[in-house]
């Protein structure tokens, strides 16, 4: 006989099926939401345009011409596109504002680098040492036209963005998750990257 209080071994087989359920249904389901938008509640409170899924940095095959002092690598990134040496008047504008929310960070800063990424290849020498001169932790790079259209993958219109007018936020996996335009004031950025900053445990 029995006993009733006992788990026969049918029942002790679903034992790791309902543990796996209870654990594994909330990640499997945050991944899916994440990475999809899907189920994704409309009445977010982040400032910027979300990227789900996420774009990813090294389909822009970036060409580093010059590093500013700290380390890229494992750090946040606020990165602007532009051409002509980002002579444009909007990519200006971004550069400033890049650099202005950097500065607010304040203790925080040191998470977080700037990229400029030239669309036309590699920057003249008289626009590096202009770039040094202006803005000494800015990281310097180029790409081609046809890599920028792959990574943006219909995100965003890229004769658009070479234009200087947008901003990408990248985690320091190198997952772009936001990007911000000229309608964005530079204190969306800030009010999105504190956020950012503080539930990350990582760069």
């Amino acid at each position: 006989m029995t006993d009733s209080a006992t788990p026969t071994k049918k029942s002790r087989r679903h034992i790791p099926i309902l543990l796996f359920l209870t654990a594994g249904l909330p990640v499997i389901l945050a991944s899916f939401m994440y990475f999809t938008g899907s189920m994704v509640p409309e009445a977010r409170n982040n400032k910027g345009t979300l990227i789900l899924p996420t774009l990813l940095v090294e389909k822009l095959e970036l060409q580093l011409q010059q590093k500013a002092d700290g380390d890229v690598e494992g750090k946040w990134e606020l990165i602007v596109f532009g051409q002509d040496d980002c002579t444009s008047k909007e990519c200006q504008e971004m550069l400033h504002n890049t650099r202005q929310v950097n500065v607010a960070l304040g203790r925080e800063a040191g998470r977080v680098v700037r990229r400029y990424v030239n669309i036309d290849g590699a920057l003249s020498a008289s626009t590096v040492d202009a770039f040094k001169t202006s803005y000494p932790r800015l990281h310097l790079s180029h790409t081609s036209y046809l890599a920028l259209e792959v990574f943006l993958d219909k995100e965003a219109d890229a004769s658009k963005v070479t234009k200087g007018s947008y901003v990408f936020v990248a985690d320091p996996l190198g997952n772009v998750m936001m990007f911000y335009t000229l309608e964005n004031a530079g204190g969306d950025i800030l009010y999105d990257l504190k956020k950012l900053l503080k539930v990350s445990n990582i760069g």
